[in-house]
Parts: C-alpha cells; structure tokens; sequence
C-alpha cells in the first residue's frame, strides 16, 4: 500500500473517529432526540469497524477518551451501550454474518449494557421515564425487546451503508482488511 494512500486511511478513520465523538457528546443537549443520535455514533463506530476491526475498536477507544473529556453524562453510554453494539454490528458485517443471528447477539450486548447502566451504576437509560413506572423484571424484558429491535434497525442502515457507502479507506469498494 502506498503511503499516500495509507495517510488517507488515517485521515478519514481519524474523521469518523472526531464525528462519533461530537455526536455521541451532543446527545446530551437534545432531549428527546438522544436515541437517533445516539444511532449515529453507532453506525459510525459499526463502520469504521466493518473496514477494519482493529480501527473499530481503537476509534472507540479513543472517541470514548475524548467523549470522557467532554461530558461525563454520555461517557457511560458511549462506553457501555453505543460503542459495543457499533463493534458488534460492525464485526458481524465484516464476518458476513446473517441478519437475524447478527441482531439477536447485538442486541444481547446492547441490553447488557443497559442492565449494567441501570442495575449497577445506578444510571437510567430512559432518564427514569420507564425506571420508576415498572419492576424490575419487568425493566429487563423492555431493555431486551428495545435492544433487539434498536440492534435490528442499526443493522439495516449499517448493511446499506456498507453496500453504497465506500470512503477513501477502502481501494475500489473493497475493504482494507482483507
């Protein structure tokens, strides 16, 4: 590969790594709107990791650092929810793994995310709208159904933007990690 191409990459991973940063930290100021935009920072994640899952997972380490420093309030989220869905929607695309069994372990991680944010560090996920109307076991069948269906949606976009979408990170529409 040659080199001008190579900083290409980095340039543009660099890119989608800032964009996840900026929106992940702007879900905060927009109430309401939290969960689209929280599907972006997602999808940027989950293609960033369907090009190369090495970049993936640095880029969600490193925009979870900046994100960190911008605003704790959506650090957790990025950290628990958001990041690891896009990394296993985005590896399940690299894989070239079925939808179905694509969502079904998406949504699992998802809803382990939420059960963490909500059971153990004592954050609602639904800014207590849901938290103080059901129990318990009831909260754990709705992080499951809204992270399945939330992962099956992510799914969808990410495998229509990895069949029309190809940045500079990738030579004639074929990934780099190949």
């Amino acid at each position: 590969m040659d080199k001008i191409h190579q900083r290409n990459q980095y340039q543009w991973a660099s890119i989608l790594i800032l964009l996840t940063a900026l929106i992940q930290s702007s879900a905060s100021l927009f109430e309401g709107s939290d969960y689209i935009i929280s599907m972006l920072t997602t999808l940027t994640i989950g293609y960033l990791t369907y090009l190369t899952p090495r970049g993936g997972f640095l880029g969600f380490l490193i925009s979870s650092l900046i994100v960190g420093l911008i605003t704790s309030t959506e650090f957790p989220t990025l950290l628990l929810i958001t990041g690891p869905l896009g990394i296993s929607l985005g590896w399940s695309q690299y894989l070239k793994k079925g939808a179905l069994r694509t969502a079904i372990n998406a949504g699992i991680i998802m809803a382990m995310g939420m059960y963490i944010m909500t059971f153990f560090l004592d954050i609602p996920v639904f800014k207590g709208q849901l938290e103080s109307l059901y129990p318990n076991i009831q909260l754990v069948q709705i992080y499951f159904l809204f992270a399945l269906s939330y992962a099956w949606l992510c799914f969808r976009i990410l495998n229509s933007l990895t069949h029309c979408v190809h940045f500079p990170l990738t030579r004639k529409g074929v990934s780099l990690h190949k």
